[in-house]
């Protein structure tokens, strides 16, 4: 399993939340930046209508000449207002400015920025008329009457005006650089703050699930995983320690039938000792080690006398139960943890002693007197049966090149003599002139296959 990346994980989360922050922010500064924009606008509209109902108001007190100059230099001196002209509706001429441009001339001489028929037309219709312009500028314009000057007749005319408010304007541009400025922040703790909760509720928690499989990966011992949660990694945590404490008993329960399996293979089905397959192996593991150690190592071959006999006497299953019970008694004669007894074949067992002492001679009449004790049945008489073995003892310490089949051979040849000698006994191996001559030539002839 490939190792999984918090960070890989945390860019698929963070990129939506991102985004999705970025449109829900870029959505709301723009409407608060168009209702700023309206604000502004409404602010600007309001401001004119108030400059000129004052110049409406003020020149009904008097409306001569020289009170509409005044009154149009003293709204036309406020900061907001560019230019003011005062038009005379009837005669189209310029009869008042706050800059003393255009007065007296015709209306039509104006910059062509006033679109005077398109404001004529307008006014036709309403008494305002207002219009926004490139570099934050605005026409407006106004159709009203004041009195003529002799207060008898009504006199009709259009106000016309630049506005450009640098002041409320650059309170409004300020106002949108602290939205953006405050949306940026806003933005950027919201991510932090979205971190935050990931990285404890989601992060942090499958670090410690992807950290423990990690363990778990070159650890032989279960890795549990302790995420205490009642979420879904909750339960994902709690679901894989069930898995891997049931995979772990089942690895358990595969080991100790495999070992049960092994221990059958390695052992005699009807005495319950050591087969030969296990005897064979046993031999080669000590063989090499005592040449390692230079212990002496002790090979007994156990003959049950006259077996052949007691089968024909009291037949197979009989002989079967003798083989079991003396199987038995002999182990029952062995102390060390490192001594091994086997079936060699038929009635023969084998009994190998590693590190073996002075003791041996005395450990073999043992296991044959154990054996000689032994009640192995009651015939239909009521005649109890017995049974006597023969040991062939052989103890070597061996060396490098040496044969572990002269071992087996020693044993064997004392076996012989023990039988020769009338049985029941033991035979404590003493290499004769011709052992010696047949394990010199067998020296020989290994020497020969070595070196061709």
């Amino acid at each position: 399993m490939e190792k999984l990346s918090n960070h890989s994980l945390l860019s698929k989360l963070i990129l939506p939340i991102v985004l999705s922050s970025l449109m829900i922010i870029g959505v709301i500064d723009l409407t608060v930046i168009k209702s700023a924009d309206q604000l502004f606008e409404d602010y600007v509209e309001l401001q004119s209508s108030e400059y000129m109902e004052s110049f409406v108001i003020a020149t009904e007190v008097a409306s001569d000449e020289a009170n509409i100059v005044r009154v149009t230099n003293s709204i036309g001196a406020y900061s907001d207002v560019k230019e003011l002209f005062i038009i005379d509706d009837k005669t189209q001429l310029v009869i008042a400015a706050n800059k003393g441009q255009f007065i007296t001339k015709p209306a039509s001489q104006l910059p062509d920025y006033y679109p005077l028929k398109h404001i004529s037309s307008q006014l036709s219709h309403q008494r305002h008329f207002y219009q926004a312009m490139e570099g934050m500028r605005y026409i407006v314009a106004y159709n009203t009457e004041i009195y003529s000057e002799d207060r008898h007749s009504m006199r009709p005319i259009k106000i016309v005006m630049l506005m450009k408010p640098e002041s409320i304007e650059a309170f409004f541009d300020t106002f949108k650089t602290q939205i953006l400025l405050m949306s940026v922040l806003i933005l950027v703790a919201s991510l932090l703050l979205f971190y935050g909760f990931i990285n404890k509720f989601l992060l942090a928690p499958i670090h410690t699930l992807t950290s423990t499989l990690e363990r778990q990966k070159t650890s032989s011992d279960p890795v549990f995983c302790e995420l205490d949660s009642d979420d879904e990694l909750g339960m994902l945590s709690k679901a894989y320690n069930v898995m891997l404490l049931d995979r772990y008993e089942k690895r358990r329960e595969l080991i100790n039938k495999n070992e049960e399996l092994k221990q059958l293979m390695l052992r005699d089905a009807l005495t319950g000792v050591s087969n030969r397959a296990h005897f064979d192996r046993k031999l080669t593991q000590e063989w090499y080690r005592a040449i390692r150690n230079h212990d002496p190592l002790t090979l007994i071959f156990i003959d049950i006398d006259y077996f052949k006999q007691f089968n024909d006497s009291y037949g197979h299953l009989s002989g079967d139960e003798c083989l079991r019970q003396v199987a038995q008694a002999i182990r029952a004669c062995i102390q060390r943890p490192a001594d091994f007894l086997g079936r060699y074949g038929g009635e023969e067992f084998v009994i190998l002693l590693p590190n073996s002492n002075d003791r041996v001679l005395e450990f073999a009449e043992k296991c044959r007197e154990t054996v000689e004790q032994l009640q192995v049945m009651t015939d239909d008489e009521g005649k109890t049966a017995h049974v006597t073995i023969s040991l062939g003892v052989a103890t070597m310490v061996p060396e490098r090149g040496d044969d572990k089949m002269t071992l087996i051979r020693a044993a064997d040849n004392a076996l012989y003599q023990a039988k020769g000698k009338g049985r029941n006994q033991v035979v404590v191996y003493q290499p004769s002139p011709e052992d010696e001559h047949k394990d010199s030539k067998l020296s020989d002839e290994q020497s020969q296959e070595t070196s061709s």
